[in-house]
C-alpha cells in the first residue's frame, strides 16, 4: 500500500498515481513537500521517496 503526504498533514492511503500527480502538482509555499512510502507487511524493509520544492 502506498501512503502519501503533504506539509498540510494531508494524508492519502491508498495513493495512486493521479492522487500523487495531483498532490505533486500543488506543491507550492505553505505545502512545500510530499512524501509517498510504501507500507507492505509482507515484504521486509521499507522505502520512501520525499520531494522538496525549493
Amino acid at each position: 500500500m502506498l501512503i502519501a503526504t503533504n506539509e498540510r498533514r494531508h494524508v492519502v492511503k491508498r495513493a495512486t498515481k493521479p492522487i500523487t500527480g495531483t498532490m505533486l502538482a500543488n506543491l507550492r509555499r505553505g505545502n512545500s513537500y510530499m512524501i509517498v512510502e510504501r507500507v507492505d507487511a509482507e515484504r521486509p524493509g521499507s522505502w520512501y521517496i520525499q520531494v522538496w520544492l525549493r
